[in-house]
């Protein structure tokens, strides 16, 4: 038999050597593998618990991150609902770019028509900014209806139609939705009052609320933060003074908080949508459509503390 040669050994070495080095390597690419593979599973229940477990009370809700333009979780958010007096969320934007934050605008008696009891008064100036954040803080359907009639008016003469200005604000309210691409939107009242209590007279989906109120926050800053106020006084430019108190009871429960609107009839139970920056700096849209009266601040508040949750587990 030949003996092994001392290069022959050296070789037979190293290839034990390089055998063993291989199979190291192979066995712990695996287990890290692995281990990311579990990691990653982990955090996907992780984040997929933090929403599964909150149970609220609205039939449909969303989660948009206004930054990232992506939504973070959603409930039945295509589906289009009735939308009450966050109506007046379209109300405001549409008013404003007819009519310019600075105009001056009168208050006339078909604008009281609707409920009349905000203290508005017929006759009455406002800037157009200063009433819409009143509308906007306390819900006023006649500063909305106010609104609306002020801005048809100056798209009726300055178009010379011949049609009433509300029909012709309602028509601007909806083209405003389709030039955004928010399908699901649509307007029959500037206020969002239903017809008898039990017909709706606007329609939207959550996710597409979102959406209009991240447009609006960006468009009118100071307009939509007013409604960060708790109270707010407002002078009109005849030198009453009104005072206007938020509807949004999750006024200083939100840290961050931006903007809000609320809404509700009977024919669409609870509605909110509100704004709040998030520990990461992102601004965070939540609408929530179709919940109680009372339950639509809780499911806020608790979606609040869920997306900040997945922030937290994302970062």
């Amino acid at each position: 038999m030949r003996s092994v040669t001392p290069y022959e050994k050296n070789l037979l070495v190293l290839l034990v050597l390089f055998s063993f080095l291989a199979g190291y390597f192979i066995w712990s690419e695996f287990s890290y593998l692995k281990t990311e593979k579990i990691k990653s599973e982990h955090e996907s229940l992780a984040l997929g618990s933090t929403f599964l477990e909150y149970v609220g009370e609205a039939q449909a809700f969303s989660v948009y991150d206004a930054d990232d333009r992506r939504f973070i979780f959603e409930k039945n958010s295509q589906t289009a609902r009735p939308l009450a007096s966050i109506t007046k969320v379209m109300t405001a934007v549409v008013a404003l770019q007819i009519l310019g934050k600075d105009e001056t605008l009168r208050i006339s008696n078909e604008a009281l028509m609707p409920e009349g009891d905000e203290g508005l008064r017929s006759g009455e100036k406002w800037e157009a900014s200063d009433l819409a954040s009143f509308t906007l803080i306390n819900s006023s359907n006649d500063g909305a209806l106010a609104l609306a009639l002020a801005a048809g008016e100056e798209l009726r003469k300055k178009n010379n139609d011949s049609r009433g200005p509300l029909q012709l604000f309602l028509q601007a309210m909806n083209d405003k939705a389709r030039r955004l691409g928010l399908a699901t939107l649509h307007f029959e009242s500037p206020n969002g009052l239903d017809i008898n209590d039990i017909t709706p007279t606007a329609f939207g989906s959550s996710s597409e609320v979102a959406q209009l109120f991240s447009f609006a926050i960006t468009l009118y800053p100071e307009v939509f933060g007013a409604t960060k106020n708790d109270t707010l006084l407002f002078n009109s430019q005849s030198g009453f003074v009104h005072t206007a108190k938020n509807t949004n009871r999750s006024i200083g429960k939100i840290p961050g908080f931006i903007a809000s609107k609320t809404g509700y009839t009977e024919s669409a139970g609870g509605n909110l949508v509100i704004a709040y920056r998030a520990e990461n700096g992102h601004t965070i849209v939540l609408a929530v459509l179709g919940s109680s009266k009372e339950g639509r601040f809780n499911d806020i508040e608790g979606l609040v503390r869920t997306a900040n949750e997945y922030i937290k587990i994302k970062n």
